[in-house]
């Protein structure tokens, strides 16, 4: 069944979540007096950390909301992955940011791949593909550019 507000809530709200990314991105390459680079740099550290964890969290809730579908195997990684993408975040936030950045980048498109995977095998809704796709390169893409001027 698809719910069209559903998906408008989650196309809204997802690309609401990348304007953080890209403030804090560009505050980072073009600081003021009232933000400087380093404080921006570390707030996007945060944000990121926070964003990660909570696809942590989704693919926790789905592992579980799939409990009697997925074989075993499938099933702990799951469990596995969404604690990774957690410890990954809460790593990237202790890191110095030309560390923790990257870590950041490498948990986007780890979760972005797992996600895929599932839609591909039928776990979550196909719309869900583009959304997953273009909030995640806009969160990659931003943080990369704050690497840049880190």
């Amino acid at each position: 069944m698809q719910d069209i507000a559903v998906q408008s809530l989650s196309r809204a709200l997802g690309w609401a979540g990348v304007l953080p990314f890209i403030a804090l991105s560009l505050a980072s390459a073009f600081p003021t007096r009232i933000i400087d680079a380093q404080w921006a740099l570390g707030a996007l550290t945060l944000y990121g950390a926070a964003i990660l964890s909570f696809l942590g969290g989704v693919t926790w809730g789905l592992t579980l909301a799939l409990e009697g579908q997925l074989d075993r195997r499938s099933g702990l990684a799951g469990l596995v992955i969404s604690n990774g993408a957690s410890l990954a975040a809460f790593g990237a936030s202790l890191l110095p940011v030309t560390l923790g950045l990257p870590l950041l980048m490498t948990g986007f498109v780890a979760m972005l791949v797992y996600d895929l995977r599932n839609i591909a095998r039928g776990l979550l809704p196909v719309w869900y593909r583009p959304l997953r796709i273009g909030l995640s390169a806009a969160a990659i893409a931003s943080l990369a550019l704050a690497l840049l001027r880190a």
